[in-house]
């Protein structure tokens, strides 16, 4: 296996499925094993709206919630958590690490 494959996340797309927790599970032995980010991606059947002016404090909230939780995830892993989402409309990647909370927009 090659440097450049061995430094690239582990993706996984989770919906909830027996199928995807088992998905989880080997991907976390893998992301541990090649000391690599695993990302998961959370899949639903529903189309989001954008969100509207009405609901810029509740989502404000909701990221103080993923701030709190992807920390708290980091600290169980010991590792770096990352979480793909949708914020005012537009795909968004949060992550948190060593030097804390980050997030940035994705195209």
């Amino acid at each position: 296996m090659d440097g450049a494959h061995r430094t690239r996340p582990i993706v996984v797309g989770i919906d909830g499925s027996q199928a995807a927790i088992e998905a989880v599970r080997w991907a976390i032995d893998e992301a541990v094993s090649r000391e690599v980010t695993l990302r998961l991606v959370h899949v639903t059947g529903k189309e989001v709206q954008p969100a509207t002016v009405a609901s810029a404090d509740n989502e404000r909230l909701q990221l103080e919630y993923g701030e709190k939780t992807l920390a708290y995830v980091s600290r169980l892993w010991g590792r770096e958590v990352v979480l793909e989402t949708t914020l005012q409309g537009k795909r968004s990647l949060l992550c948190y690490n060593e030097r804390g909370f980050s997030m940035r927009a994705l195209k």
